[in-house]
């Protein structure tokens, strides 16, 4: 198992002494610092030592070998930085197994031997010479981020995300905000389209990430999911786990949202953690290790869950894969745990890949269906509103006589004013013929009677101006009367300006 942490090894003398001897002199200075000692083997000692309150516990590791006795501490929440802290801790140690050597005699020597006896596992010894060296292999930068033994479907899920990003960019999406069509094209997670046969799209949203700060972040969250669950649980069930708690934060998602465009790991890297929590809260883990990690996760994820509340942030699918992943996790236990059987190995993640599998056909078939636009078509929308808004701009600017002539002023009205409400018709008639919400295609028919209200003041307030007459002022202002209501009625989203 590769951990990637802090750590500080040295390694003492025997002094001839034999490993009984060795074992009950460090049992005795590992209590004199006051830490629990968790694991006992013919060959060494596991204990934790808890430095503060709310700081991390450190792995203390006696290894003996006829030689010599090992002695290293390591972080245990997987940090590279540990400002000095282990080497304190091995130096106190040592300090105290020099003065427990010198001090206890050979009865209580022999005594504390037989007391650590009965602790000893009769299972396989993790501080045997080559277990230890295996256990405790140098890891370098690109063990992080490379695929290897017991560490390959992190790494993968991580590059494969990458290369997504980059094949995203590549076709000119944005680096920092990718239009919501874009996402959609690349796989994003939509009601009206994952409703409607395109049931992919509950997995692929969870490679497509909305931006490079948003990729950094769930590629941090990954990695450190992956580097303490995956050597757990093996790389079979930690693919599996990825893509079945992707499945359930997606299809909560699309109870919850159907009519958003929703993607990102961040629902499946949730799930990642339910099933660490899960597994942390068996016997699969030391208890102190349990101590130390459950307390720092609830923090992380109930940050996480307050910031998913801000506006933008599918917090429906954090939680999709968070109540997924603890679903899962304690259904794998039997298939992890010490000492299961083949059979439990093999058919636990099929029957618990069945199960999720159920679930989620029972979650679609209740989700609500907005039959909703395709983002593309609300795409072609925004940008035919905001021509319609450049027309309708420059038709009022008509009224912005800046030379009064009588003829000046007939030109604006007839070749700018009434030629852009032409113009202003023809973007919303292209509507109508969009596939688009039945709200949306109400309030174009309402914009459309807006229109045809200032086409037909402007058409009098030309005839007016042209007849020298006032025949045609009451209609004028009637019409400007129901501009204003109609502006009203659409809520004031129009360009409005003062009625001549």
């Amino acid at each position: 198992m590769k951990i990637f942490n802090a750590s500080y090894e040295t390694t003492i003398d025997t002094d001839g002494l034999q490993s009984e001897s060795v074992l009950a002199i460090a049992a005795a200075a590992c209590e004199e610092n006051g830490w629990a000692i968790d694991y006992v083997s013919p060959s060494g000692i596991l204990a934790y030592a808890k430095t503060g309150l709310l700081t991390i516990s450190n792995e203390i590791s006696i290894c003996y070998t006829p030689n010599e006795v090992i002695i290293k501490s390591a972080n245990q929440n997987g940090s590279p930085i540990a400002f000095g802290k282990n080497k304190r801790l091995v130096k106190r140690f040592i300090r105290s197994y020099k003065e427990q050597q010198s001090t206890l005699t050979a009865d209580e020597i022999l005594s504390k031997y037989e007391e650590l006896k009965l602790r000893f596992d009769d299972g396989e010894d993790y501080l045997a010479p080559e277990a230890y060296a295996q256990r405790n292999q140098k890891v370098y930068v690109l063990d992080f981020i490379l695929p290897g033994k017991g560490y390959f479907a992190t790494p993968v899920i991580a590059w494969l995300s990458i290369a997504v990003f980059i094949l995203m960019l590549l076709s000119g999406v944005s680096a920092l905000s990718p239009e919501t069509e874009a996402i959609y094209q690349w796989g994003g997670n939509y009601g009206p389209a994952t409703l409607n046969g395109q049931w992919w799209r509950m997995l692929t949203c969870a490679f497509v990430h909305i931006g490079i700060l948003h990729l950094l972040m769930n590629l941090y969250g990954l990695f450190y999911a992956g580097i303490l669950l995956e050597p757990l649980i093996g790389t079979k069930r930690f693919a599996m786990v990825y893509l079945l708690t992707a499945l359930t934060s997606s299809v909560l998602s699309l109870n919850m949202h159907p009519d958003v465009v929703s993607t990102g790991a961040s629902g499946a890297i949730f799930g990642l953690f339910g099933v660490l929590i899960a597994m942390l809260t068996t016997n699969l883990v030391h208890k102190q290790l349990q101590k130390t990690l459950l307390p720092n996760m609830a923090i992380f994820l109930g940050y996480s869950l307050l910031n998913g509340m801000r506006e933008g942030v599918d917090n429906a699918g954090h939680i999709g894969g968070l109540v997924g992943g603890l679903i899962v996790g304690y259904a794998l236990y039997p298939s992890v745990r010490k000492h299961a059987s083949e059979k439990a190995q093999r058919l636990v993640p099929i029957a618990i890949t069945i199960g999720i599998i159920a679930v989620v056909i029972t979650g679609i078939s209740v989700a609500p269906n907005p039959q909703g636009a395709m983002p593309e078509e609300l795409e072609k929308y925004q940008k035919r509103m905001q021509k319609f808004a450049q027309f309708e701009s420059m038709a009022l600017e008509a009224l912005k006589f800046s030379d009064t002539s009588k003829e000046s002023v007939l030109s604006e009205l007839q070749d700018r004013g009434i030629y852009y409400w032409d113009e202003c018709t023809k973007v919303l008639d292209s509507v109508q013929s969009m596939s688009l919400p039945e709200a949306i295609l109400n309030k174009n028919q309402k914009m459309l009677h807006y229109v045809a209200l200032r086409r037909s003041s402007y058409e009098l307030a030309y005839k007016q101006i042209a007849e020298n007459t006032n025949v045609y002022s009451s209609r004028i202002e009637e019409l400007n009367n129901e501009i204003e209501r109609s502006i009203i009625e659409l809520g004031g989203e129009l360009e409005t300006s003062d009625n001549q």
